[in-house]
């Protein structure tokens, strides 16, 4: 009964919940199982959001793989780390330590504060690495979605914001999914948050150099809320810096659904948890 009504809730309802999918997430994290990892949480600041969930796989983890940091979407509005178990214990059961950030938001705070709330984040993880992760943290795969997606990639292509808190962290890989990476500065959801910058200071696709990482972009043709364009620029504009980027646009597929198709029992919806298994692989 609960995985049919999530399966309504996520699939039939893919638009239910804009920001984030904190009704279907909530729903969909007590069926998966937690067996997988074991969660460690701690603070990196005084701020009730200022605080990160670390999950360690519960299986030997191949030495050397990348730690996956995924930043939450929300609009740069709401949302939690909480909210997406589903998504760690996808990667913990691929053996990948996996770190998820929560960070400050609209309106109590304003472009960068969260950016630098994710950095804040890793920075305090990587104080207490021996302790928590029992491995280097020297190579990072940033993973986001929706405005968590366009963090990741301002953290990928603006490297000022890793380099002046962790310069020892090299981003190995992105994995975008549904991310606005081209922000409209003039769309009223998008003019409080970044007021006082640029376009050329915001967006991904204006600071793409020569020296990126691999990059997956997931996108689904039926967002509405993100529309693929943005998936489309950005590849574009990476390709043409000579970077290597895979690009998987899915019909029928829309902005919650894209992420839920993580989780294990909703996989069968589209192809986006196979495609990531597949770009994963290199990391091995």
């Amino acid at each position: 009964m609960v995985k049919t009504l999530l399966i309504v809730l996520v699939v039939a309802v893919p638009g239910l919940v804009l920001y984030a999918c904190s009704s279907p997430s909530r729903l969909l994290n007590s069926v998966i199982s937690d067996t997988d990892y074991r969660l460690i949480t701690q603070s990196y600041g005084e701020h009730p959001r200022q605080a990160v969930d670390i999950y360690e796989p519960r299986k030997t983890v191949q030495s050397g793989k990348p730690v996956v940091v995924f930043i939450h979407g929300g609009a740069w509005r709401t949302s939690g780390k909480a909210e997406y178990k589903f998504v760690a214990q996808a990667l913990t059961q691929l053996g990948y330590v996996v770190i998820i950030p929560e960070y400050r938001v609209y309106p109590e705070v304003k472009f960068p504060a969260f950016v630098e709330d994710v950095v804040s984040a890793l920075s305090s993880v990587n104080q207490r690495r021996p302790e928590l992760l029992k491995r280097a943290q020297n190579r990072v795969i940033l993973m986001g979605h929706s405005s968590g997606a366009h963090t990741a990639a301002l953290l990928m292509t603006d490297q000022a914001y890793l380099q002046r808190s962790l310069p020892e962290v090299q981003v190995a890989g992105l994995v975008g999914l549904a991310g606005p990476y081209d922000l409209p500065m003039q769309d009223p959801e998008v003019v409080p948050v970044f007021e006082g910058f640029s376009p050329d200071e915001v967006n991904p696709v204006r600071q793409v150099g020569t020296a990126m990482p691999p990059v997956l972009l997931l996108h689904g043709l039926k967002d509405d809320r993100v529309k693929p364009f943005h998936t489309r620029h950005f590849a574009d504009v990476l390709q043409q810096a000579g970077g290597e980027v895979e690009t998987k646009l899915y019909d029928d597929v829309a902005h919650v659904s894209i992420l839920a198709g993580l989780a294990m029992p909703l996989r069968f919806i589209n192809n986006s948890y196979a495609d990531l298994v597949t770009f994963l692989r290199r990391y091995d």
